[in-house]
């Protein structure tokens, strides 16, 4: 038996979003996050079938290979590839299985696409669905019934993927969330309830991980050092379990990880002073927004606004970075939310920022309000991708919010703004022995220091002076042992580069048929 597991694109009509890395595709020909669903999925299918990953972030899919079943796993903004992908594959008489948190939302409408559909977390579901392919006895819903135990699932297969080509590695630690934000999925699909990866298994999967990357440089392969990510929604929610992994991190001693927390781990300085020995370089945090009645219309409880400088603070004088998560729109926010972010942004010298537009994601109480309301514009699920706006904001238009946050985007990565924001970090930050550039680059082969000074050469030619200022300056940075890993000015560069190609006008879509359903619904 022959298994395919596909993680589809955005679709061939997106330009990119803020994951996408579009300038180090273009620059260094590689892209960023390794995939981890897939590969989990492939490690509990069983040994008898001979499993391919395809990634179409990185490759083509070929609809002729001869694969007896297709698994495709997608969330809310890819789902309409993952449709088309799964349509082509059925046209030619393969069966088809689609799961992850969009077709958990909504069964029924993946149902029209798919032979089967996976509902919640799956890897109690997947070795049944195989066997029951098997059995010629495929059922058209597998829905869970208890969530996974996460000590005994076995060790994703990344061996499966072109390693290779990503920057980032991922594992994850744990999975659940106690908090119930209304615009959120995380606690919908994989329940309140924290549940914890053993420190071992955790620890086994990432000595399992190819550690470097590879750049092809006039065809010489050189080798850098990847970052790993630990992909938890808020890896210090178990105290106990987070102090026993850090610890346990530190015979390792890795370089460059980063996480997702919540804000009072800003709180928390000894598992901050832990946190930085084990190797942490920065920490997403969601602040969603800088304004408390947001926070409490989201029912995001656990922050406080006026704790944010102080716990914000806390981390960046530690050492580590904080890579701050915004989201623009909701309905106690005017048009003044856009100065106000970008002023807490450059206060608090936060270097890298995600700044998202509310999205009512389907299954979330948020979208359920908004089609309540009648406030919904449109159901083109390729839309809701953070990055445009679909639905009608309380105190703005929905054009308004739009331009607002691409001006926030055009502001904060400004280059020389990153490089202000940096230079206030180094003052703020602790005096800590860092591994620098120069020591790493000591422990290159003869070759690969030549080859990394025309991967250099290469990148300086291909960028604006601009970049290429910004690019020198941070350079002097890794000499000093102020910096420890060459990829971050490249995501900085990345990011100014995607900020700045941003549509000046972009587009609102609008479904007449469901406005006047709505319109129904403001009447009745």
């Amino acid at each position: 038996m022959r298994l395919l597991l596909i993680n589809p694109s955005r679709g061939k009509n997106v330009k990119g979003d803020f994951w996408d890395f579009n300038f180090e595709k273009r620059i260094l020909g590689q892209t960023s996050l390794i995939p981890l669903s897939l590969p989990t999925i492939a490690g509990v299918t069983p040994e008898y079938v001979e499993t391919s990953i395809i990634d179409e972030k990185v490759e083509e899919i070929n609809f002729d290979e001869k694969v007896d079943l297709v698994g495709i796993g997608a969330m809310t903004p890819s789902i309409t590839r993952a449709y088309e992908i799964a349509d082509e594959f059925r046209n030619r008489g393969v069966k088809v299985a689609i799961g992850g948190i969009h077709a958990s939302m909504l069964p029924n409408e993946a149902a029209m696409h798919a032979d089967s559909v996976v509902i919640g977390e799956a890897e109690h579901l997947w070795p049944e669905l195989i066997q029951d392919f098997k059995d010629n006895n495929l059922q058209k819903l597998y829905r869970f019934t208890t969530y996974p135990n996460l000590e005994n699932v076995p060790v994703p297969r990344h061996d499966l993927v072109k390693s290779d080509r990503y920057a980032i590695n991922q594992v994850q630690t744990t999975r659940g969330c106690p908090f119930d934000c209304e615009f959120c999925t995380v606690k919908i699909f994989s329940g309140k309830q924290f549940r914890l990866k053993k420190i071992d298994r955790v620890i086994k999967e990432i000595e399992t991980l190819t550690p470097h990357y590879i750049l092809d440089v006039f065809g010489y392969k050189l080798k850098l050092p990847k970052t790993l990510l630990f992909s938890d929604d808020n890896i210090v929610g178990n105290r106990s379990h987070s102090k026993k992994l850090f610890e346990a991190l530190l015979p390792i001693k890795l370089t460059d990880w980063y996480c997702q927390a919540s804000i009072n781990v800003g709180r928390d300085k000894e598992m901050l002073a832990l946190m930085k020995e084990a190797g942490c370089h920065a920490i997403i945090i969601g602040i969603e927004s800088v304004v408390q009645d947001t926070l409490i219309g989201m029912e995001k409880r656990i922050n406080k606004v006026d704790e944010y400088y102080e716990c914000i603070d806390n981390i960046q004088s530690s050492g580590i970075k904080v890579f701050g998560s915004f989201i623009l729109g909701s309905d106690a926010e005017d048009d003044t939310i856009f100065e106000k972010t970008v002023k807490f942004i450059r206060d608090t010298n936060m270097i890298y920022s995600m700044i998202n537009v509310l999205t009512p994601l389907p299954g979330t109480r948020l979208s359920k309000r908004f089609e309540r309301e009648g406030r919904l514009l449109h159901k083109d699920w390729e839309q809701y991708s953070f990055e445009t706006v679909c639905f009608q904001p309380k105190q703005m238009s929905p054009e308004t919010l739009l331009e607002g946050r691409r001006w926030v985007y055009q502001e904060i990565y400004k280059l020389q703004d990153i490089h202000n924001r940096y230079e206030n970090f180094l003052k703020q930050k602790d005096n800590k022995e860092v591994k620098g550039f120069e020591e790493s680059f000591t422990t290159m082969t003869l070759a690969d220091k030549f080859f990394s000074g025309i991967m250099l050469m290469k990148i300086l030619y291909k960028v604006n002076s601009d970049q290429r200022k910004f690019l020198v300056d941070m350079l002097k940075r890794y000499f000093a042992g102020n910096e420890t890993n060459f990829g971050n000015t490249i995501a900085a560069m990345s990011f100014n580069d995607y900020a700045m190609n941003i549509p000046e006008n972009g587009t609102i879509n609008f479904d007449p048929m469901l406005s006047l359903l709505n319109y129904d619904k403001t009447q009745n």
